[in-house]
């Protein structure tokens, strides 16, 4: 029996590396499984997705391996492909998942919804001393006083709420 080539060895090795990641950060931090299907098998369970990460790897790169002797060039130049494939899709998933909004963009979300302007600022407190992030600036767009008392008294009880599960954390 020949050897695994070096092609398939990165893609596993690139395969998991993801899966303790994934596993890791889900743990850890709440974070999602960025694949649909494989977030499907996350929802079920840690074992159930570890099978499936672990089956949907194997068994392509078993069949590749099979195919090798057969059409080397080709094999190797899809195994090339898939390897820079599968890294940068993975590495673009956690740039992604990792990006902390700026002051900018929660002052945006707060001045498009001025009610959740408390909400943005307690979670941008919560995210600032969970990933020491620097302090908030004085830039947040402060709700129009018109529009705090056109608000409804449902939308002072949801912020209040809001800001108790937001203590919580």
């Amino acid at each position: 029996m020949k050897a695994v080539s070096k092609q398939a060895c990165c893609i596993g090795t690139i395969c998991l590396a993801d899966l303790v990641t994934t596993i890791w950060w889900a743990n850890r931090t709440g974070a999602a499984e960025a694949n649909p299907l494989m977030a499907g098998f996350l929802a079920q369970g840690i074992v159930v997705f570890v099978v499936a990460k672990l089956a949907l790897t194997a068994g392509p790169l078993g069949l590749l391996e099979w195919a090798r002797p057969k059409r080397p060039k080709f094999v190797t130049h899809a195994m090339n492909i898939g390897a820079v494939a599968y890294l940068g899709v993975y590495t673009a998933g956690v740039v992604h998942i990792n990006k902390t909004p700026t002051d900018a963009q929660v002052n945006k979300i707060a001045a498009d919804a001025p009610e959740a302007d408390l909400q943005w600022i307690k979670i941008r407190e919560h995210l600032r001393v969970k990933k020491h992030l620097p302090k908030l600036n004085d830039e947040v767009v402060p709700m129009p006083q018109d529009m705090q008392q056109a608000l409804p008294a449902q939308n002072v009880e949801a912020s209040n709420q809001a800001q108790v599960v937001i203590a919580e954390i």
